[in-house]
């Protein structure tokens, strides 16, 4: 969802450059060096064009975009301000503060300004994508889809909405309303990568795995550095049993992100089906690198071992599980199991005992076979 909206303002500072007219040679000079990239070239020339004209504006408004560009929110937002101080009913400086806003994760705060700026411009659907995100954001979901839902009524072919909509349907969760809003979406603009990514994930969720696939298959197509759907589209692969393929999606996504925690984890438990063992311990102790407190990186690394007989290896890796969630059921079974091994029936009684209690299913036949 961060990618798309990021999309959006891109667009939304476009247009604003793009409806602007200015006849001050600093500012003019800002905006083309803003249409290039060159932000920090257009703070200096709106700068510039500030000291000409202190009240401008439009100057304000557009070294605010400029500074929220290159990621200095805080210095976007005194900008924005300065404008609103100029213009109180400044529909755009409204908009824009509030993106600021969202991007430093202050969604009240943005809230209020989109408010604002759609008691300014009640036909801006984008103000309500805009609030409905920033709702969403703070878990306020039905409001979230009224305001998507107004944004439709008033542009129904804004395919954004219509995926955002889903977005938070799934999260409702209205899984059927979700799927028909990503199918609307995607006829809309055929080739909206995230809408094929959303409706993948769905499908992946709701079992139909093979559907999710052709999906991602699509979404790959469209966007083949996305590594989150490569991440995805192996796992629907892994739940199909087709692990091989599901290596070279996982592969694919290391080779594009070499720090994918979750990439890793996932490839680690395909090579563990495939019988890569080592293949396996490695990626799991990657997982382990990146994050030292994944704790089912411990516990499967532990079933690793214990499967390659490394039995008191992988107690080591099970106590460091538990360390981390004491409530981990499972991997007090498999502690338990691997103290048996052990001759340590004692200790494996009493790890069937507390799995048990924590509600792993399997711990109470196993008790009750080999605990007396």
């Amino acid at each position: 969802m961060k990618k798309i909206l990021s999309l959006v303002l891109i667009l939304l500072f476009s247009c604003y450059l793009l409806k602007s007219q200015p006849k001050e040679e600093a500012l003019e000079s800002g905006i083309e060096k803003a249409k290039t990239g060159d932000y920090k070239g257009a703070i200096a020339d709106y700068s510039k064009a500030l000291k000409i004209n202190p009240n401008s504006e439009d100057a304000y408004i557009k070294r605010g975009l400029a500074y929220s560009a290159i990621a200095k929110d805080k210095d976007a937002i005194s900008d924005f301000d300065k404008a609103l101080e100029i213009n109180p009913k400044s529909f755009d400086a409204n908009l824009y503060q509030g993106i600021s806003y969202m991007k430093l994760g202050k969604f009240k705060s943005a809230i209020e300004d989109f408010d604002r700026a759609i008691i300014i411009n009640p036909k801006s659907a984008d103000a309500y994508i805009f609030r409905g995100n920033a709702k969403f954001k703070i878990n306020e979901i039905n409001g979230s889809i009224d305001d998507f839902c107004k944004a439709i009524m008033i542009n129904s072919k804004d395919a954004d909405a219509y995926l955002f909509r889903g977005i938070a349907k799934v999260k409702r969760p209205d899984k059927k309303g979700a799927l028909q809003d990503f199918d609307k979406a995607i006829e809309l603009n055929p080739k909206f990568a995230e809408a094929y990514e959303n409706r993948a994930n769905l499908k992946y969720d709701i079992g139909k795995s093979d559907e999710a696939i052709a999906d991602y298959d699509k979404a790959i197509e469209l966007n083949p550095n996305s590594y989150n759907v490569l991440v995805n589209r192996g796992n629907a692969k892994h739940t199909l049993g087709n692990d091989k393929d599901a290596l070279q999606d996982y592969d694919k996504a290391i080779q594009i992100d070499p720090k994918n925690e979750k990439a890793y984890f996932n490839r680690a438990n395909s090579r563990f089906k495939l019988d890569d063992q080592f293949g396996a311990i490695q990626d799991f102790s990657k997982v382990l690198d990146l994050n030292p407190k994944n704790e089912k990186a411990y516990c499967n690394r532990g079933i690793t071992l214990y499967k390659m007989d490394a039995t008191k290896g992988a107690i080591q890796d099970f106590d460091q599980a538990i360390k981390l969630n004491p409530n981990y059921g499972e991997a007090y079974n498999c502690r338990a199991s691997a103290k048996y091994k052990l001759k340590d029936s004692l200790g494996a009684c009493k790890d069937w005992s507390k799995a048990e209690e924590l509600g792993y299913s399997k711990a109470k036949e196993l008790k009750k076979q080999y605990c007396k």
